[in-house]
């Protein structure tokens, strides 16, 4: 396999040596390692707290002590998915931070931040670039 398997290896190994608490992946990121998302969380469900997967208009999957849950989004008329990975992050990170540590977080607090992380994400797909794309706050508040 030569160069790409070496390069997933590399990308890999940070979160597999349990430097990583949060980690966002796209299913397809995911499917280049394991079969399905399931089996990819088994492989590093020790060594991360917080573990999304992204299924762009499908909405998200959110794992979380030791559970999962499969998050909505709204639909929206797509004109570019640029950025709209960031914007994800972004709003996940963004609202995390304001119950650090990790572990102050409820479930039901998880999920409300990965639908607003959702709906973000999704208004970004609905104007050309990354940076004039990006919602403001409250209009992700608008649509929860």
């Amino acid at each position: 396999m030569g160069k790409p398997k070496k390069a997933l290896d590399t990308m890999i190994e940070p979160v597999e040596s349990g430097f990583v608490d949060i980690l966002k992946m796209s299913e397809e990121e995911v499917l280049l390692y394991e079969k399905d998302v399931n089996n990819f969380y088994n492989r590093i469900k020790d060594k991360v707290k917080i573990f999304l997967v992204t299924f762009g208009e499908k909405g998200s999957m959110v794992f979380f002590k030791e559970k999962s849950y499969f998050v909505d989004t709204i639909k929206v008329d797509v004109v570019d998915t640029t950025g709209c990975g960031d914007c994800f992050v972004g709003m996940v990170l963004y609202e995390i931070s304001k119950f650090l540590p990790v572990e102050n977080l409820s479930e039901d607090e998880i999920i409300k931040i990965v639908r607003k992380a959702n709906i973000a994400g999704a208004l970004c797909a609905t104007k050309k670039g990354a940076i004039p794309a990006i919602p403001e706050y409250t209009q992700v508040l608008e649509r929860l």
